[in-house]
């Protein structure tokens, strides 16, 4: 598939800019990666190529009983809570680093003896920058261990990097997307299934529209989605975790997949270049819903690490909640559920 000249743009954009943050930022110090460079060594898809995102939804496959009554609710919502693509603020900002990134220690305000080990040595760049937002998330990618880091609620204190909660995801390209308990030889852990920065243990960077998949013009995964309305007590495959607060058919809950209708002709409804890429992924891999969100939102990479916001020429002009709002939600459909009960 060409590049849409939009695409272009953001290319530009990203290979043009200096190291630094959003358009009001100082600059950073110049051993951090360039955009460009960082840009071009995320990986074409995070985790295994028949992991939980990376797998086109199969032909023919079952729609939930309650999909249409759930996906009306959502399509409500999204027409009058409204809906949005968060970039700069309540996103993940991702610092791709060296192997010979120095390593500090980041403080968990909860005691997890185990997570603390996870986080006692982090490639993280002395001027990285959590997103903006309640969450202030952010995310290290260290391709040369095949290891990533995620952090809820970081911050930097006069004691040194802090954080809320956190995770830590070895041999990521082997993961199935989400994650799992995992003990080595040494029968220490190397991973539970309560980690990671969201409310469903689905890595930040699980759904993540990338500025690779813009570079390229395609979204080969599928989108990570927030609702307002996370149903409580039951949570859906991947999703390890819930904080749902609803009850009832106008809620979803973590973990579902959903999808645009398949028989829906994209390239009818005149979609911006970006929008139609999104439109086209949520088609073939669908949608998974990974939090809860003040509107029914998808995510892209936040751009703090750039010295130049590439959205606005990627959005057409538009502010982003005008922009989510050209998304058909009303033809959505949801995937059949595989349900566990959660109490947590």
């Amino acid at each position: 598939m060409n590049c849409p000249a939009v695409v272009s743009a953001l290319l530009a954009a990203v290979v043009l800019a200096g190291c630094g943050g959003t358009e009001n930022a100082t600059p950073t110090s110049s051993d951090s990666p360039t955009p460009s460079s960082a840009a071009s060594r995320l990986p074409g898809r995070f985790f295994a190529p028949d992991g939980v995102w990376n797998t086109p939804i199969a032909a023919g496959v079952a729609l939930d009983p309650t999909s249409d009554a759930r996906t009306a609710a959502l399509a409500e919502q999204a027409r009058t809570i409204g809906s949005m693509i968060n970039t700069d603020r309540y996103s993940t900002p991702i610092y791709t680093v060296d192997a010979d990134q120095p390593t500090v220690r980041v403080r968990l305000d909860t005691h997890n003896q185990d997570l603390e080990r996870a986080v006692a040595s982090v490639p993280l760049p002395a001027d990285a920058r959590a997103a903006t937002g309640t969450d202030h998330h952010l995310v290290v990618w260290q391709p040369s261990t095949d290891t990533m880091w995620e952090f809820w609620r970081l911050r930097h204190e006069p004691d040194g990097w802090r954080a809320g909660y956190a995770g830590r995801m070895t041999d990521v390209q082997e993961n199935p997307g989400y994650y799992r308990r995992v003990i080595d030889a040494d029968n220490s852990v190397v991973e539970q299934p309560w980690w990671g920065a969201t409310a469903t243990s689905l890595p930040l960077v699980g759904g993540l529209i990338t500025f690779r998949d813009l570079r390229q013009g395609r979204i080969d995964h599928a989108l990570a989605l927030g609702v307002p309305q996370v149903e409580s007590g039951v949570k859906a495959f991947p999703a390890q975790r819930s904080d749902g607060r609803f009850s009832g058919l106008t809620s979803i809950p973590e973990g579902a997949r959903l999808r645009l209708d398949p028989t829906l002709d994209i390239h009818s409804l005149g979609l911006p270049p970006t929008l139609r890429a999104i439109a086209v992924a949520a088609q073939r891999y669908g949608l998974i819903v990974r939090d809860g969100s003040s509107a029914v939102s998808l995510y892209g990479q936040d751009p703090t690490p750039l010295a130049q916001n590439p959205y606005p020429a990627l959005f057409s002009g538009l502010r982003p909640y005008k922009f989510a709002a050209l998304f058909p939600w009303n033809r959505l459909q949801l995937m059949k559920m595989q349900l566990t009960p959660y109490t947590g």
